[in-house]
């Protein structure tokens, strides 16, 4: 049966030979099935028996051509007995062919047996050229959907969904400001879906996770659907905790670097801007930085900006001096 190209051996009643076996056997054979037919195969002088046991024998496929006539044939039954057990040993594919006939009137062995009818006789040809050549109407398998595969937070306990999400407003963050009113990114339910594929149900579920974890503020109304929520956010801490996987940075290490430059700068209070002057880092890496000494030190933390940072600046107290020596 591992043969490239197939071989049936056919099956039938010498009575149907001029109405349907000639024809069947040429089609078969004219579309590339090398075709076991008695009438070309047994010539004068041949032993009927073993020429049909080396036929049967070779075949990788076994076509019972089954009518009035060849129900009635005790040498179709005999061939079928062969086809039978070569089918049962997995040698070959027995396929009931139906003429005339219908499933009620095979025998037991044959009704458990996918059949393939030849009324009409272009789609039952065709359908067994397809068992033949092991052709299928199934279609290729295809590549997995982007969101089933997708993992841009490996490793961090949340699902696919959320960690789409959390990436996804990681990156549309242009300052890393950590504020639902500062815009950096301030998504509706409507973006979520559209940018992510998600439904409202997947939507609401990643967002519920991520306020869950406090990685997200989130706007709630009354009217919003499934999704349950109006406006999404990133807090500080998605920033904090998403930065070292999808921006190759650590803020809680750039947090030491940062309260190193305010105590260097030998004063009590230190902008945030006056401070990158020094780093050299712009808003996108200062800010995460700044969030992780704001959450070690709430009261050195000095407003919340408008524009490009996230504070105006920091008190240098002795919480910031002690960071500052771990730098």
């Amino acid at each position: 049966m591992g043969t490239a190209t197939p071989k049936a051996f056919l099956c039938h009643s010498s009575a149907d030979k001029a109405s349907l076996g000639d024809r069947l056997a040429g089609d078969l054979q004219a579309n590339g099935v090398e075709v076991w037919y008695d009438a070309w195969e047994i010539r004068p002088g041949d032993s009927l028996r073993r020429k049909v046991d080396d036929g049967i024998e070779a075949a990788t496929h076994f076509l019972a051509l089954l009518t009035p006539n060849s129900l009635r044939s005790e040498w179709v039954q005999t061939e079928l007995d062969a086809g039978m057990i070569k089918k049962i040993e997995g040698t070959c594919r027995l396929i009931p062919v139906l003429a005339g006939v219908t499933i009620d009137d095979l025998p037991p062995t044959l009704r458990a047996i996918m059949v393939v009818h030849l009324d009409p006789y272009e789609a039952g040809l065709r359908e067994l050229l397809a068992a033949c050549h092991g052709t299928s109407a199934k279609p290729p398998l295809g590549a997995p959907p982007r969101w089933a595969v997708e993992r841009p937070l490996a490793g961090m306990q949340l699902s696919v969904h959320a960690q789409r999400l959390a990436a996804f407003l990681n990156a549309r963050s242009e300052y890393a400001l950590g504020r639902l009113a500062a815009g950096d990114p301030t998504l509706t339910y409507i973006d979520v879906m559209g940018a992510t594929g998600m439904t409202e149900d997947e939507a609401a579920e990643a967002v519920d996770e991520l306020k869950t974890a406090q990685w997200v503020t989130v706007l709630k109304a009354s009217n919003t659907g499934r999704a349950g929520f109006t406006h999404v956010a990133p807090t500080p801490l998605l920033f904090i905790e998403t930065d070292p996987i999808l921006v190759g940075r650590n803020p809680r290490e750039d947090a030491k670097a940062l309260a190193a430059a305010m105590v260097n700068s030998g004063k009590d209070m230190v902008f945030l801007e006056l401070a990158d002057q020094v780093l050299g880092w712009g808003p996108r890496r200062i800010n995460p930085a700044a969030h992780c000494l704001a959450l070690a030190e709430p009261e050195a933390a000095v407003g919340t900006a408008a524009g490009t940072w996230a504070y105006y600046g920091f008190h240098v107290t002795g919480r910031i001096r002690r960071l500052a020596k771990e730098a």
